[in-house]
């Protein structure tokens, strides 16, 4: 791991968790947000149709998994 990475990952995780405080009122906008954070940080250019995937599963997890499962799936998509 390159201390870039490390960087990338460690404010990723970061946002994640100020993001979340909010799922609540907006899980839609919350997911947004994640995505957002998530491109901007990412090496790669990530396609409509991947966000998109990403957008849907983020709406399932957000209102039902705990904070160590979504950062894993954001870590895993964006990094």
């Amino acid at each position: 791991m390159t201390i870039d990475y490390k960087i990338r990952k460690a404010t990723l995780e970061t946002a994640i968790n100020v993001l979340l405080i909010q799922k609540r009122k907006s899980t839609n906008r919350t997911a947004r947000n994640i995505i957002d954070i998530g491109c901007s940080l990412s090496k790669n250019t990530i396609t409509e149709d991947t966000i998109d995937k990403i957008y849907n599963e983020l709406i399932t997890l957000i209102p039902n998994e705990n904070i160590k499962i979504i950062k894993n799936f954001v870590v895993e998509n964006f990094l």
